[in-house]
């Protein structure tokens, strides 16, 4: 797996995946739905990264999000459809520029979302089982596991 954005290349990956969903919609491409995956994941990622106030930042990043709540898509399940509908609304009526997008959303986003946008741009890595019950000793007993030499 490739590295995932961080926070000094986060901005950067967004703004190259808006520009190539919207050249992919002005082509009709086959690649269009693709593209638009991309730009979801992206922006999923940044919301983790930089904070739910960061996704306002256009138009564009609301409606990602707005998508993927309504249409149970990326990570979300219909439990969120609601959250949705209300972002679609504040996109008609334009009151996702007063911020108040952030009043609807949480602050950082699913867990499933998280892991779909990493599966999406080939950075998830799998958890390794060693390394959990490391961490899981450590919590329980305050100490690692003993290593078998």
């Amino acid at each position: 797996a490739q590295d995932c954005p961080d926070t000094y290349t986060i901005g950067e990956k967004v703004e190259a995946a808006i520009l190539a969903a919207g050249k992919a919609r002005m082509t009709k491409g086959a690649d269009v739905q693709a593209a638009e995956d991309h730009l979801a994941a992206y922006t999923i990622l940044k919301w983790d990264l930089w904070g739910r106030g960061s996704i306002g930042t256009t138009y564009t990043e609301v409606e990602k999000i707005a998508d993927c709540h309504s249409e149970a898509r990326c990570g979300l399940s219909e439990t969120y459809y609601l959250v949705g509908e209300k972002l679609q609304a504040m996109l008609r009526d334009g009151s996702w520029r007063t911020s108040s997008y952030q009043d609807v959303i949480s602050p950082d986003p699913p867990a499933s979302a998280l892991i779909w946008a990493k599966k999406e741009i080939g950075c998830y890595q799998e958890p390794d089982p060693g390394a959990l019950a490391d961490q899981m000793t450590d919590l329980i007993f305050g100490t690692g596991r003993q290593k078998e030499d």
